[in-house]
Parts: structure tokens; C-alpha cells; sequence
């Protein structure tokens, strides 16, 4: 698939209910909407959904759900409609509104009641639109339970370190057997998978303990037990990734500078969620339910491997060759996140990198060479500018650094055009660490990239990138004009080519005062390519070829 551009940010798309999946109980009156002075919620699979949410919320008396379109739930404080509808066809309801459950029905028992249910997935009493239900209702409570609105409820928080004990014993129930009739991807239309993924959620956020939320000694559980300790990523993939493919994703997210996690993938969440949503489909169609935190992205259904992409364009010096498609998809989504690094420390005070942005967003306008992703194009850019960085960094950036910055050096030696270059230091700054560290990604093979660290040197007046110390290219050095788009870059930048080589003067000092090299560090890989150097570099950054990190 090279060439694949990401027209549409994998994580926009909307997936609809597939099913009726509760029923409501009490009285109904058709074609009446309620008010929304509670809230609303979209794309619930039915009206009886419509009443449980409505039953979560202290205040909501009644509902009204849209049957079609957003599948748009009402919750109102009313005990009345708001008003009567029309709909089209004339004889086809669609609205339909109702009171609340009555009765002792409230989130601690609906919890309890679906945790209790889950445990009939491996004996096969929960399956099918009884278990979806359980896992819309779960869903909702992990999402609530998620974003704080419970932290006050004293009967919730009372009861939730043995409603966590009851899901962790029903997760410890899923052997081979039930994995095999219940639970595999090939059981999809049961899901009794989708049930326990709520389940695992539910334990992560209430005790960031991967062991119980995903317990056993099988190869998948070790993995994503790892995954979410290391990176505090929630993989949703149904089990559907290889070891191949799932230790290649572990790389990349160790590979990504702390402050790109921290401020961005992780801001104001526990954890992030990958979803793979297509290894959950039911008969063609994504069942839902499968967000669970404050931070998500999807990725597609592909293996390591599986498919290529090339990221570049034509006019690239040097181009690198096409990278796997699994690892661009991911880099792409994850780099979605670093939009909220700009625009929170622009709330925060600190409004450079936004200025920069739409500086050059500005300074782009009718002319697709400036854009360094160039077969994607100014038309697009400036209309969807949620994908600038995205596109920029996961695509390019995060694939091959140098081939992104030959590419900005030739479009202002042939083009006089400075703006791509610009684009390409936009990159570096938002990927400096506060000590001055900008990484490169190389030479990447079977969706897998070398990490080498850079040195950035910046102006006093106005912090703009003055140059970037690359260990395998020297200096490169930068100059702007007025308008602060690049002038000039030194000549050696258009030649920039990753070498694998370790740095010949990067030193280490042992307890007893003794300086020692790269060589040092080969005599003892493991516990030596973590070692940090006298100038802050780590071994396996500064001895890539040593620390086999090429």
C-alpha cells in the first residue's frame, strides 16, 4: 500500500451501535424528545442504553434517544417530555422517551450485577446481546469511574475494592478452554471478550496493576502486562497482535523522549488505550465499548510486516525506502497527541511553538512544496490542520529525521523555499527535551528505527534552533530572516545520511574516576548500554553500533 497519505485521522472515525442491545423497562412514549439540561451521549445501540445512562446520572429523571443519525441520548431533570416530533416516514418512530429505572437500581448494583454476570462468559450464560449489554453498561461505569465522576460517591468508592477482587477472580477464570469457545477472536459475535476487556479496564484504573488485569503466564498476557508497567499503554487489540508486531510497538514507545509521553500521549490520564477496532468486529461491523480513558487512538489491523508505506516524496535526495504500514499508523496516531503539547503550553504561558506553527501554517499558503509531506499538499494542510503534525512527525520524522531535514535543505537550495525547512525545525523543537536533546530515527527496518541523540544550540534572543550537533553529519547550522522562516542552512545538510557508528568521544565515569569508551560498553551490553555519560548522552545513543541499536 505505498503512498498511503492518511486523508483521515484513523481515531475520527465513528463506529455505530450494531445491535439492540437492553431493554427498556417501564412505560415509553414514541416520537417525544426530552430536554438535555443533564447531558447527552452519543451512539448508544438503544433506547434501554439511553435509560441505564440515564439512571448513572443523580439527576436525570428521563430520557429521549434518536433513533438514527448520532443515536443521540437525552437526559433531562424533567419528568415530562419537552415536546412531540415528527418524524420521516410519518408511521416510523424515531424518538422514544421514558423515566428512569425505578426501583433500587443504581451504579453500585449495576456493577455488581455485570461483574457477577461476567463469570457465566466461560461457561457460556453470558454470550451474545445479554454479554454486550453487560459490556455497554461496564463501558459506561469504566468511563465515568475514568473521568472522576464518582470520586464523591461514597456508596461507589465503598464498594469498589471488592467489586476489582470479583473482576480480577472471573479474569483468573479464562483458561485455554474458555479462550477457545468464549473468548478468541474467532468467538467475536459472543463477546465475552468485550466483557472482560471492561473488566481489565476497570482494574487498571483502579489500581495501575497489569497483573491483575491481565494474570496468567501466556506470552500476550507477559506482553501487555509490560506494555502498560513501561509506557502505561493499554493495548485493545483482542489479542490479535503477534509477538512480532507487539514488541515492535514496545520499541517504538520506549524510543519517543519522556516529555512527548508526559505532556502528550499520557496528559491527565492513567494510561492510554490502543485499540485495534477491526479485531473486534461482529459480522463485518465494530461493536464499541472499547475506549476506557481520558487518551486513545486506533490503529488498523495489520502485522508487522504485513504492508509498506512511503512517507516521502519524489523530490526527496536520498530517499529512504517505504516502512512498515503497522508502525506508520501508529506513529501517525501517537503523534496526534503531541497537538495537545502546543496548545496546553500555550494555555500554560508559553505560546511559542503554537506561533510557530501557525506562522508557517501562514507562510504555506498556495504551495504544496512547502509542506515537506508535499504529496499530501497545501489543500489539505490548511484545511484539516489537526493533521499537520501528525502527518510531519509521525509519517516522516519518526521514520527517517535526516531524510526529512535533506529534503527541507534541497527545497530551499533549488526552490529558494525556506518554509519546509522551517517545518523540519518546528519538528526538532517540539521533540527537544528540556536539556537540549533532540532525537534522530534512522534506518528503519521491519518497523524498527535507530534512536541517535542530537545536541540543539539555540538563539538567546528568541530561542529559535541556531544549529543541531549530529553525530554522523557534524554541525548543521540554521539562519532566519525577518519573518523567521530559514534563510540559509550550511551546506552539509543536504547530504545528511545516517552511518551507524559509535561516538568515539563519548566517555563514561566509573566509580574509581577512570574514563572509559564504547569498547567498555560492548564488554557488557546489558547492563552497560544504559549508562549515562559525562555529557548526558546514554550509551546505547552515543555506541548505537556497540548496543546493536542500528
Amino acid at each position: 500500500m505505498i503512498g498511503l497519505i492518511f486523508l483521515i485521522s484513523i481515531s475520527s472515525f465513528t463506529f455505530l451501535p450494531i445491535c439492540k442491545a437492553r431493554d427498556v423497562t417501564g412505560e415509553i412514549q414514541l416520537n417525544k424528545d426530552s430536554c438535555f439540561d443533564v447531558g447527552f451521549v452519543d451512539y448508544l445501540p438503544s433506547a434501554g442504553a439511553c435509560q441505564r445512562a440515564c439512571t448513572f446520572e443523580p439527576d436525570c429523571n428521563s430520557w429521549g434517544y434518536t433513533h438514527g443519525g448520532k443515536y443521540r441520548c437525552h437526559l433531562c431533570t424533567w419528568t415530562t417530555p419537552r415536546r412531540d416530533v415528527d418524524c420521516d416516514p410519518a408511521d416510523s418512530p424515531c424518538k422514544t422517551w421514558g423515566l428512569r429505572e425505578s426501583g433500587n437500581i443504581n451504579v453500585v448494583t449495576i456493577l455488581n450485577d455485570n461483574i457477577s454476570a461476567a463469570a457465566g462468559v466461560c461457561t457460556g450464560e453470558l454470550q451474545g446481546e445479554e454479554a454486550l449489554a453487560a459490556a455497554s453498561d461496564l463501558n459506561m461505569i469504566v468511563d465515568k469511574f475514568g473521568s472522576g465522576d464518582f470520586d464523591s460517591d461514597q456508596a461507589f468508592m465503598s464498594n469498589l475494592e471488592s467489586a476489582a477482587n470479583e473482576a480480577a477472580a472471573v479474569l483468573r477464570s479464562e483458561t485455554q478452554s474458555c479462550r477457545n469457545n468464549f473468548t478468541n477472536l474467532s468467538n467475536n459475535c459472543k463477546y465475552g471478550s468485550l466483557v472482560f476487556h471492561q473488566l481489565r479496564a476497570l482494574l487498571l484504573h483502579v489500581d495501575e496493576l497489569p497483573n491483575r488485569a491481565f494474570p496468567g503466564a501466556t506470552k500476550q498476557n507477559k506482553f501487555r502486562r509490560k506494555l502498560f508497567n513501561v509506557h502505561k499503554i493499554f493495548l485493545a487489540d483482542n489479542f490479535w497482535m503477534t509477538k512480532k508486531s507487539t514488541k515492535k510497538i514496545f520499541k517504538f514507545y520506549s524510543q519517543l523522549p519522556a516529555h512527548m509521553k508526559s505532556e502528550g500521549i499520557l496528559y491527565d490520564a492513567l494510561f492510554a488505550t490502543q485499540t485495534v477496532r477491526n479485531a473486534w468486529k461482529c459480522n463485518g461491523v465494530s461493536p464499541g465499548y472499547l475506549g476506557t480513558s481520558n487518551r486513545g487512538f486506533n490503529v488498523f489491523k495489520l502485522q508487522v510486516g504485513e504492508d509498506f508505506e512511503q512517507g516521502f516524496p519524489d523530490d526527496t535526495p536520498e530517499r529512504p525506502p517505504a516502512a512498515d504500514l503497522q508502525l506508520i499508523v501508529t506513529r501517525h496516531e501517537v503523534a496526534h497527541q503531541f497537538d495537545r503539547i502546543v496548545a496546553n503550553r500555550a494555555n500554560a504561558g508559553d505560546p511559542r511553538l503554537r506561533d510557530m506553527k501557525d506562522m508557517l501554517k501562514e507562510a504555506s499558503v498556495g504551495s504544496d512544496y512547502s509542506w515537506l509531506r508535499s504529496n499530501v499538499g497545501d489543500d489539505y494542510f490548511q484545511s484539516n490542520p489537526q493533521e499537520i503534525i501528525a502527518s510531519q512527525i509521525g509519517n516522516q520524522y519518526l521514520c527517517s529525521t535526516s531524510a526529512q531535514l535533506r529534503l527541507g535543505a534541497k527545497r530551499l537550495s533549488t526552490l529558494s523555499n525556506g518554509v519546509a525547512m522551517s517545518w523540519f525545525l518546528f519538528n526538532a523543537d517540539l521533540l527537544t527535551s528540556a536539556s537540549s536533546v533532540v532525537p534522530f530515527y534512522e534506518n528503519e527496518q521491519d518497523g524498527v528505527v535507530s534512536k541517535i541523540a542530537a545536541t540543539v544550540t539555540r538563539d538567546q534572543s528568541n530561542n529559535r534552533i541556531t544549529s543541531i550537533d549530529i553525530p554522523f553529519c557534524g554541525v548543521v547550522s540554521f539562519t532566519y530572516d525577518n519573518n523567521g522562516i530559514v534563510n540559509s542552512v550550511s551546506e552539509n545538510a543536504i547530504s545528511c545520511n545516517f552511518v551507524c557508528e559509535d561516538d568515539m568521544d563519548w566517555r563514561f565515569v566509573k566509580a574509581n574516576g577512570k574514563e572509559v569508551t564504547c569498547n567498555w560498553v560492548g564488554k557488557n551490553l546489558q547492563k552497560r548500554c544504559g549508562k549515562r555519560g559525562v555529557d548526558s548522552r546514554r550509551a546505547r545513543d552515543a555506541c548505537p553500533l556497540t548496543c546493536n541499536e542500528c
